[in-house]
């Protein structure tokens, strides 16, 4: 995997570098135990995955995580579907054609990590582009725990207004974010006070 020249710039819970911080993010998520992944990529395909070490890392974490994962055209879709079938605990795949962000979300109730840039699911981002990308790991950090969650209502709302291509088990990932299940823990300081508000289409 390809990442910018120079060394990392790393700051505490925020690490910038290239499409090498898409293993590192999944490896948190599943040391972390996350319990949801939500995936914004416009284009997938199967060159993602090519690379062992990344293979065996999504391997790892999409049996432990609900997902949403949405991308701008349905052979797109179709691409991941061919990776994770028989893998994915449940699965929501949309089609947004709209689509241009790419953010990638782990969480569970008092714990996220997120991670976002220029790449998206394609053997091109991991292995030929110069990418960039920046990993916000917040541990206690309140202000970056905010940013996090923020990205995760992005993520949120372009799976709304999306297309549903593939869905896997009847309560699926979308079914749930309509309830608006609540993240943060009885007592987290996030949760006392706390507004985001999501960006809408031009944030997409």
């Amino acid at each position: 995997m390809r990442s910018p020249p120079g060394a990392l710039t790393r700051s505490p819970g925020i690490h910038l570098g290239g499409a090498e911080l898409l293993l590192v993010f999944l490896e948190q998520a599943y040391r972390l135990e996350m319990d949801e992944l939500f995936v914004l990529a416009p284009y997938v395909d199967t060159g993602a995955f090519s690379d062992v070490q990344l293979r065996s890392a999504w391997e790892r974490l999409l049996p432990m995580v609900d997902a949403a994962i949405v991308v701008r055209t349905p052979a797109s879709a179709d691409a991941f579907l061919r990776f994770s079938e028989g893998r994915i605990r449940g699965l929501d795949v949309r089609v947004n054609s709209r689509l241009h962000a790419k953010v990638f979300v782990a969480c569970r109730r008092g714990s996220e990590v997120a991670l976002t840039g220029s790449l998206n699911l394609t053997g091109a981002a991991m292995h030929v582009n110069d990418e960039v990308g920046i990993l916000i790991n917040p541990g206690a950090m309140a202000e970056l725990r905010r940013l996090v969650l923020q990205l995760r209502e992005v993520a949120v709302t372009a799976l709304r207004s999306g297309t549903v291509h593939a869905a896997k088990t009847l309560d699926c990932v979308a079914s749930r974010h309509q309830q608006r299940r609540p993240l943060l823990r009885a007592g987290d300081p996030l949760a006392s006070g706390m507004t985001v508000t999501p960006k809408t289409r031009n944030a997409i």
